[in-house]
């Protein structure tokens, strides 16, 4: 009967001052040589592992990935809508494509003035239903509700005191909290902007922007713990399979969010700017797009609509990213739409030919035995250990994992 070793033992106690230890490594690696030489490679799987090992992951953020409606361009009543575009993020959260182009809140708001107005709760339950998703207005919510509701992966529609100061808040002002940081503080998309800066900044700095605990205390449960006024989802994102060549709007979500719109000016235009490692050419603009529609590059002085720059992306992902990833990833058509999205994202950040590569050895290997619970770990290997860009890939990672599995 032959005894099996386990070589943990051996690196272990190795000891590189006695001579029979070095004789029986060099014995090793001359019969791997001899029988196995791929894992002697530099990139074999179990030296990437070794040296890999995933750190636990910190407690990150939880942010889901609800789209953005501004109320301040629906086609009317823009200082008093905020009750139907913040219910129309979420409708497009839960039913993403329901709702066409970066303003599909005035598709939602015109079907709200049909039923009544939208600062009528009712009519905003009766109108999300109508697109199927079901929903519920309270008045005594707590805080334990949101963290409950964002854990389920259900944002929560509130209602805000947004004016005057914390010891003497008025006002009424609807926002979706959407996430929840580390440190206790709430991330919310805001229709009206930055409640920080009295909505005096660009509306879209109101995306994803985080509110303080004690400030929504102060101007949310105004009368006590229990005092919150809000609207839960008894809903779940629809999983879609995306038609072949279709954007997954997820995975712009994603990429959007951590790419972020450069040069946002104050006249509400996105400006060209010099490419960050050059310092010149190529100019780039918006989401990072250095070519315009028609294929010519862009200038200094430049200037295009928000519009525009989320379009432009959108053509980048579609012909420059998803093709190359339908093409080369395994068992594409199996995965569904947020799944897609993850690795959108992946890719848009490290490259659209990452799979197969020997820089990507694990998500390649995991990808094709379809281990799909696997993805999400083997997404959180590639953040750069060790390097001033970790943090901020380990959280990009993290996000595409959650958006995984979602």
């Amino acid at each position: 009967m032959i005894m099996r070793i386990e070589l943990k033992n051996f690196f272990k106690y190795y000891d590189e001052k006695l001579s029979h230890h070095q004789e029986a490594v060099s014995q090793l690696e001359a019969a791997l040589v001899k029988l196995a030489p791929e894992l002697l490679d530099d990139s074999s799987e179990w030296v990437e592992t070794y040296r890999n090992k995933p750190e636990p992951k910190p407690s990150p953020e939880l942010i889901l990935p609800v789209p953005y409606y501004p109320q301040t361009d629906n086609y009317t009543q823009p200082e008093r809508t905020c009750n139907s575009s913040a219910c129309a993020m979420a409708l497009e959260y839960f039913r993403p494509g329901t709702l066409k182009g970066p303003k599909g809140d005035d598709e939602y708001l015109r079907e709200v003035f049909a039923e009544g107005d939208t600062t009528d709760h009712y009519v905003q339950t009766r109108v999300l239903a109508g697109y199927g998703v079901k929903s519920e207005f309270f008045y005594r919510l707590c805080f334990a509700d949101l963290d409950r509701e964002l854990a389920a992966k259900r944002p929560v529609v509130i209602g805000i005191l947004h004016r005057g100061s914390l010891e003497a808040p008025y006002g009424g002002h609807m926002v979706v909290v959407i996430g929840k940081t580390s440190k206790g503080s709430y991330i919310v998309n805001d229709p009206y902007g930055d409640l920080y800066d009295g909505y005096t900044s660009n509306v879209y700095n109101g995306k994803s922007v985080t509110y303080e605990k004690h400030v929504l205390e102060a101007r949310w449960t105004v009368d006590g713990p229990m005092s919150g006024w809000g609207r839960k989802f008894d809903a779940k994102v629809e999983q879609k399979h995306s038609d072949s060549g279709m954007v997954p709007q997820a995975g712009v979500e994603l990429i959007k969010e951590f790419e972020g719109l450069h040069q946002l000016a104050s006249d509400g235009m996105v400006h060209a700017y010099p490419d960050p490692l050059s310092g010149g050419l190529p100019y780039t603009i918006g989401y990072g797009s250095t070519k315009d529609i028609d294929g010519s590059p862009f200038d200094l002085g430049d200037k295009i609509t928000r519009e525009k720059a989320e379009l432009l992306l959108t053509q980048q992902l579609k012909y420059n990213y998803l093709a190359t990833l339908e093409k080369t990833i395994p068992y594409w058509d199996e995965m569904n739409d947020n799944q897609h999205g993850a690795l959108l994202s992946f890719g848009y950040n490290l490259g659209a030919n990452f799979y197969g590569s020997p820089d990507f050895n694990t998500i390649s290997r995991v990808l094709k035995a379809k281990e799909w619970s696997k993805v999400p770990d083997a997404l959180y290997l590639y953040r750069n250990p060790g390097t001033s860009v970790e943090e901020g890939l380990a959280r990009r990672r993290i996000a595409e994992g959650e958006l995984w599995e979602n």
